[in-house]
């Protein structure tokens, strides 16, 4: 498990290593003897930063988007938290800016960047279940309702000619 996990860290690179409550990922990695070639440039904690913008944060990742006004789905699965973790400090940043009196462009931006609309969630049964209604669609014994009048009054005299006996198409 180290070993890909190193294979996942570029080591010409600088690091920073973005999370909330970032201090159980460190000991897990510390407790599998996983050792950083480079030291990280840096560490943004979400929770800490929470902390210094709220005087006291001790709320979940999902807590902290919900106050922050960040739209979220379906925290707990990696890539929505990586996502949704970039996100908060950002908001957390033009929170503080805020509260700081410091109106700018900045914040403006920051604000459009982290409250982007975030793609909407599509159950993986009701997926399954369009592609099933798609396959069957194009299956052959439903093909007869997109063909002609003519293909089908065609495909109707061979089949009879073949019960009667007909001759052999072959």
């Amino acid at each position: 498990m180290v070993q890909t996990i190193q294979s996942h860290i570029p080591q010409d690179r600088n690091v920073v290593l973005v999370g909330h409550g970032i201090i159980n990922e460190l000991q897990a990695l510390q407790a599998l003897g996983f050792e950083f070639e480079r030291p990280p440039s840096g560490i943004l904690d979400t929770s800490r930063i929470a902390n210094e913008v709220f005087q006291f944060w001790g709320g979940s990742l999902g807590d902290l988007l919900g106050v922050l006004g960040c739209p979220f789905n379906r925290l707990h699965v990696a890539g929505n938290d990586a996502n949704f973790t970039l996100r908060a400090p950002l908001l957390l940043a033009a929170k503080w800016c805020i509260s700081q009196h410091q109106d700018d462009e900045v914040l403006d931006i920051l604000q459009e960047i982290s409250t982007c609309p975030i793609p909407p969630y599509v159950d993986p049964e009701i997926k399954a279940a369009e592609k099933r209604e798609k396959r069957l669609a194009r299956s052959r014994k439903h093909q007869s309702k997109l063909w002609s009048k003519e293909k089908q009054d065609q495909i109707r005299a061979a089949r009879e000619l073949e019960k009667r006996g007909g001759s052999n198409m072959f």
